[in-house]
């Protein structure tokens, strides 16, 4: 299990509940596999030991609004988008880096995010 890109045929997508190490798990596979971290746009605050674009890309509200607005997320409604506090986006570009061979980890604050990535 060396290069495990070479055995996917698809990303991985890890979600969960709040604290349950969906981040650590993701910077492992990226780490030790060679993965591609996809990292989610979110308004929350950069949490302690977090590495801005590899566990977040972390943005004002007003930001998000604005991408969102451009279409430039999965999500279809702000408040889907919604969650625990703060906004959460996958963005559009994740899809387009896959279909290109990208085998990538993605974090998802909620399985109905995980979802969307198709």
């Amino acid at each position: 299990m060396k290069n495990i890109k070479k055995q996917l045929d698809k990303s991985v997508i890890i979600t969960g509940a709040t604290v349950t190490g969906k981040t650590t798990l993701c910077r492992r596979l990226i780490v030790h596999f060679g993965l591609d971290p996809m990292p989610v746009h979110t308004t929350r605050k950069l949490r302690d030991g977090e590495i801005e674009n590899i566990d977040g890309i972390f943005i004002s509200e007003q930001e998000y609004k604005t991408r969102f607005d451009n279409g430039e997320y999965l999500q279809e409604s702000l408040e889907s988008a919604y969650f625990s506090g703060a906004y959460y986006g996958c963005p559009r570009e994740w899809i387009n880096s896959t279909k290109h061979g990208n085998y990538s980890c993605f974090v998802c604050p909620t399985v109905k995010m995980a979802k969307e990535i198709k």
